[in-house]
């Protein structure tokens, strides 16, 4: 058996591509043939399970074009695909859906912002792409929470059938109790954080699609002294001096 796998972009902080990596490895080690389908931006000594195709543009539309030839190449392969590309057989929707995403947007913005937005061709493609990928009657969707199969199925009147919720896993961190302990006091004493305080945790890059400002507001409202909040990864939010 052979896939086909595709990321448009790359981060070495991305947790998409973490994932990916992780995928092919399990299905390598299963016998799986991989090939990743990627831009020039992901480097050869981050994939080990397969070949690399690569795609020689990066507009949203341009590239799902070019990938679709690619998988034309390759009669009989599935195509799994972490980008919006109509024709692909599964989606893994780690990113959520774009209209959800822009929603969201406008209810904190509003205004002369949210209309310009929706007028950039970027916003305008992906929109495009996701009715069109939604709209195909063999495609399967990996959603990574209830709120995004929820979404589809209200947006897009996806058949419930045809989605499956894989939460985000994690590895854990093969230690003792004790060791696991030692560590935590350790690093909440670097970081100034006393050791029985109520500590919020929020991890990933690109805050704004992910919701940290919110968080950061909320924070400040709650009515505890002894709670504190840490942001991990890449993204800006306003503190207000606090």
């Amino acid at each position: 058996m052979k896939l086909l796998a595709c990321r448009r972009g790359w981060s070495p902080t991305g947790g998409a591509e973490r994932f990916l990596q992780r995928f092919a490895k399990g299905l390598m080690e299963e016998g799986v043939e991989t090939t990743l389908i990627a831009d020039g931006r992901w480097p050869e000594n981050e994939w080990a399970a397969g070949e690399i195709e690569r795609v020689s543009c990066t507009d949203p539309q341009e590239f799902a074009r070019e990938v679709m030839g690619i998988k034309a190449r390759h009669p009989g392969t599935c195509l799994f695909s972490m980008e919006r590309l109509p024709g692909a057989d599964v989606f893994r929707a780690g990113d959520g859906l774009h209209s959800a995403w822009l929603d969201r947007l406008a209810a904190e913005d509003g205004g002369l912002g949210n209309w310009f937005r929706r007028r950039r061709k970027m916003h305008r493609q992906l929109l495009a792409l996701e009715d069109r990928l939604f709209a195909e009657p063999k495609l399967r969707v990996v959603a990574n929470s209830r709120m995004v199969a929820r979404e589809l199925m209200e947006r897009h009147g996806f058949p419930e059938s045809r989605i499956t919720v894989i939460p985000n896993g994690y590895d854990p961190l093969d230690i003792s109790a004790q060791e696991a302990l030692e560590k935590r006091n350790a690093l909440r004493s670097s970081l100034g954080i006393p050791e029985n305080a109520v500590l919020f945790l929020f991890v990933g890059s690109g805050w704004k699609r992910k919701g940290a400002q919110v968080l950061v507001d909320a924070f400040r409202r709650m009515d505890h002294p002894q709670a504190w909040l840490a942001l991990v990864g890449k993204g800006r939010a306003k503190r207000d001096g606090h």
